[in-house]
């Protein structure tokens, strides 16, 4: 329904403004809230991740050819690894700013912790829910404000999800403004010389997924092992079909989205106020620092919302993010978000070890 609400002229002025896999990420949400009441450890969401999820992964790199990889060059990614410590560095340095200028935030970020939900917030924004959770130990974290942390890292992920869904489709016009050129991919006839089999690419595809599903991987491992062979079956065959495969990730991005959806919850508005300012100006800083950083390196600005996407979002948004631009950059946010899942402990430690110095000077 979604696709067909994305292809119909009627609907152009909605998604012109809500593409379709936002548009299938809100109507769950308000569906959820009126109607279904399907609960966060619902079974759905262990189908998305365990299985819906991997396929996705494994569909989007295998509609990648190698010869596309060349638009992630050094600089793109270098840039995505100073994204990732703007996002480490600045809670550490906004903290001891407004700890210094403030008296109420002083309060709330020293003698009641309040630093501590940095850490777990840093292992959500880059590493997602596992290096959250180690952070958390480590930061000893109080039960009471990782609650909070919990419920408000939700709501303005989700927030920002929306917020990169409208950015990212600017990107042309920020291009043009600050004079970058557009991603040039390979021309199609210098990559797919060969006739295209269909029904041979979907069921080559569908048996390496079956083979390594019983093998018992972390999410991170299967994502990976997903990711490699994928790119695998893209490049070895001459007959693969790389046109359907673009397609049929669409198709799954927009399941997983709508899942995603599922955990929207309108209700969750009880919060810490002065945790909500210091995460809102906490990632709106981020990301202008970043988007001046980008300009400075003189790259595509499609790169800034997707880096963010890549870090904040994770492997779940980040291609759904991409696929609202170009379908082609789906493959691309996955290595972004899996480079993401692998440092995001790191980046947390760096947090950690910062604050460890600063607070008891303040």
């Amino acid at each position: 329904m979604v696709l067909k609400i994305e292809r119909s002229i009627r609907f152009e002025v909605l998604t012109r403004w809500v593409p379709a896999v936002l548009l299938a990420y809100l109507l769950p949400a308000l569906l959820n809230s009126l109607f279904l009441n399907i609960v966060n450890d619902h079974v759905i969401h262990d189908f998305s991740k365990q299985l819906l999820l991997p396929l996705t992964v494994l569909a989007a790199m295998a509609s990648m050819h190698l010869n596309e990889l060349r638009i992630v060059g050094a600089r793109p990614l270098l840039f995505f690894v100073i994204s990732s410590a703007i996002i480490a560095l600045c809670p550490v340095v906004l903290g001891v700013l407004l700890s210094h200028f403030n008296t109420d935030f002083h309060h709330f970020f020293i003698v009641e912790k309040g630093y501590t939900a940095s850490q777990p917030v840093v292992g959500s924004w880059i590493g997602g829910s596992s290096s959250m959770l180690v952070l958390k130990e480590l930061a000893n974290t109080p039960e009471s404000l990782f609650v909070s942390v919990l419920i408000l890292d939700n709501i303005i992920v989700n927030l920002w999800t929306i917020g990169m869904f409208q950015w990212i489709k600017k990107t042309t016009y920020f291009n043009q403004r600050f004079k970058r050129n557009e991603l040039k991919y390979a021309p199609e006839d210098e990559i797919k010389l060969s006739p295209k089999n269909r029904i041979l690419t979907l069921s080559i595809l569908g048996v390496g997924f079956l083979a390594l599903y019983p093998i018992p991987l972390s999410f991170l491992q299967r994502i990976v092992i997903y990711s490699i062979l994928g790119l695998l079956f893209g490049n070895l065959f001459k007959f693969w079909d790389h046109r359907i495969l673009q397609k049929l990730s669409k198709v799954f991005i927009i399941a997983v989205m709508s899942i995603l959806g599922l955990k929207l919850e309108f209700s969750q508005l009880s919060f810490n106020t002065p945790l909500l300012l210091f995460l809102v100006l906490w990632i709106l800083v981020q990301f202008i620092i970043s988007f001046w950083v980008a300009l400075k390196m003189r790259i595509s600005l499609v790169w800034v919302p997707l880096a963010s996407m890549a870090n904040v979002g994770g492997v779940s948004t980040a291609p759904a993010v991409a696929s609202a631009y170009d379908k082609r950059l789906m493959p691309h946010a996955v290595v972004l978000a899996i480079i993401s899942m692998v440092t995001g402990t790191f980046w947390g430690l760096i947090t950690l070890t910062l604050f460890d110095y600063f607070i008891p000077l303040l």
